[in-house]
């Protein structure tokens, strides 16, 4: 069991050395905004909060923040 956990270890390790990190730029671009949108469960049915940034303008928010989240990316 100890081996195993070892070995498993030791293999996502090696997995994050390999996979380069996007840069923040790099996800939504220039001429993209970015919401993030916050649920109150997993389910992910009932929305309570939102935050947005990009476009050139300012960004915002409202409500509530939780770990149940999606990402958008619509165009400005």
């Amino acid at each position: 069991m100890k081996l195993r956990n070892l070995f498993i270890a030791a293999l996502l390790g090696a997995g994050l050395t390999v996979i380069p990190a996007a840069s923040a730029n790099a996800i939504g671009g220039p001429n993209t905004l970015t919401v993030i949108a916050y649920y109150s469960d997993g389910g992910k049915q009932t929305l309570v909060g939102q935050k947005w940034l990009g476009c050139s303008g300012p960004g915002g928010q409202w409500g509530e923040t939780t770990t149940y989240i999606n990402l958008f990316f619509p165009p400005c």
